[in-house]
């Protein structure tokens, strides 16, 4: 089980109580096996779990955001998908429970792996968004699990914390910036939510999905 507390008092946003991560060796492993002198233009990304259907080298290194699943949208990812990508999103991901079969480990890196399997994360991987750039609002299928690793308090989250999960915006936006402190961070990203860059540096974080039942949130 994973515990949360609420940042802030509100449960759209909370902190891991009982894991704490090395930072710098979780860098040192990524920068070995990916290297960060990349071309960043809008955003890129490398999976760090994928499902063994889907695991090749087309899939792997640093890709720009979603690519892997926008160029194959009308294919079934998974054997446990009964839905092709497109037909999720355009379901708002309800019933998608294809998550868990990203489990399986992409690269050698030994400290980094153990905590995404401490943390029970699934369909990991590691972003870069670079400087003085947004990601437009969207909803995701599962709530994440976020390791901010490079970061600044100009760099925040936007959930539309008074949303129905997989429903319309209400507009009513909480703003939260994550600090890269060896905390893990929990946001419920099946709201409606945004990530800002309003700094002149890359963020960089890695996030995963936690599946519900897992997690348990403490007063």
């Amino acid at each position: 089980m994973i515990y949360l507390k609420k940042l802030n008092n509100e449960s759209d946003f909370a902190k891991v109580v009982n894991l704490r991560v090395d930072i710098e060796r979780i860098l040192l492993e990524s920068e070995r096996v990916l290297s960060f002198d990349v071309e960043v233009n809008n955003g890129v990304s490398a999976w760090l779990q994928m499902s063994d259907d889907m695991i090749s080298k087309k899939h792997l290194g640093w890709k720009p955001p979603l690519s892997s699943f926008l160029e194959n949208k009308d294919e079934k990812w998974t054997s446990r998908c009964h839905q092709t990508y497109r037909e999720c999103k355009i379901n708002n991901f309800l019933n998608c429970n294809c998550f868990e079969a990203f489990d399986t480990l992409c690269y050698d890196m030994p400290y980094t792996n153990k905590i995404l399997r401490d943390l029970k994360m699934f369909k990991s991987f590691i972003s870069i968004i670079p400087p003085n750039y947004s990601i437009n609002s969207h909803q995701d299928s599962q709530p994440k699990l976020h390791i901010p690793l490079e970061t600044n308090e100009d760099i925040y989250f936007s959930v539309d914390v008074h949303s129905i999960e997989h429903n319309k915006k209400t507009g009513q936006k909480l703003s939260m910036h994550l600090p890269n402190d060896g905390g893990v961070y929990y946001v419920n990203t099946r709201k409606w939510h945004s990530v800002n860059n309003m700094s002149n540096k890359n963020r960089i974080h890695i996030s995963g999905d936690i599946s519900p039942c897992m997690i348990e949130l403490l007063n």
